[in-house]
């Protein structure tokens, strides 16, 4: 492996195999990426993804030799992320967006060339001039969902990288109040960590109560603002 995006792709595959299989999977630094689509910066962001992102830059990773057909791709800034448990930690984050996000499975099999310039047209506008809306709650994108699929994410990704613990895939010190962090929620979440097999197919069983009710409690101040 020549590149540490291989590295980052090959951890993905593996805590996420049969959800990934058939798909392609692509982690591509901005580094590599800017001189050809210098718009998909996203912001300030340490790294980001879209259902958008594979077709837009599918004439890019063909270009490389590494498009294999439509799926999981995120764009990471690693000049601003730390170390390199972060950067790994990010790759997982971004992938608990995909695997809970039904939008991923939608993209049709066959793209037109037009519609494949919409695509990219729409994403790089995104891209390029994204601000988190100020009336959105802090953990807007990163529901209940998103969360449960990055506890099993990183609960797997740890079994993998020892050195890789939730707080790197940084799904909920930045979006929650202290008091619910990354510990937190995979506490309570203990009962179904260890499945096996597609988070997808998880997600669609009901949630342990105690997760439900810890996500109920650390939203239900902005719900209980939104409501007065």
């Amino acid at each position: 492996m020549n590149h540490w995006t291989d590295q980052a792709e090959l951890l993905l595959r593996t805590i996420a195999a049969d959800d990934l299989d058939g798909f392609g999977c692509y982690v591509v630094a901005f580094d590599q990426i800017k001189e050809s689509e210098p718009r998909l910066h996203g912001s300030k962001s340490l790294a980001w993804t879209s259902h958008l992102l594979p077709t837009t830059i599918r004439p890019w990773l063909e270009s490389q030799g590494r498009w294999i057909g439509d799926g999981f791709a995120t764009v990471v800034h690693q000049d601003r992320i730390p170390t390199w448990r972060d950067t790994l930690g990010c790759c997982v984050h971004e992938l608990a967006h995909w695997v809970s996000d039904d939008r991923a499975l939608e993209v049709p099999e066959i793209v037109t060339s037009e519609l494949a310039e919409l695509y990219a047209t729409a994403l790089r506008d995104w891209s390029d001039g994204y601000i988190m809306p100020s009336e959105k709650p802090t953990w807007f994108q990163h529901e209940a969902p998103f969360v449960r699929a990055a506890c099993h994410l990183a609960h797997r990704a740890n079994q993998v990288v020892e050195s890789v613990h939730p707080k790197h895939v940084h799904f909920a010190d930045q979006y929650y109040p202290p008091l619910f962090n990354e510990e937190t929620f995979m506490s309570s979440l203990s009962s179904e960590l260890d499945a096996t097999g597609s988070i997808r197919d998880i997600l669609k069983m009901a949630a342990p109560n105690e997760f439900t009710e810890l996500w109920n409690a650390a939203t239900a101040t902005y719900t209980q603002e939104a409501t007065e």
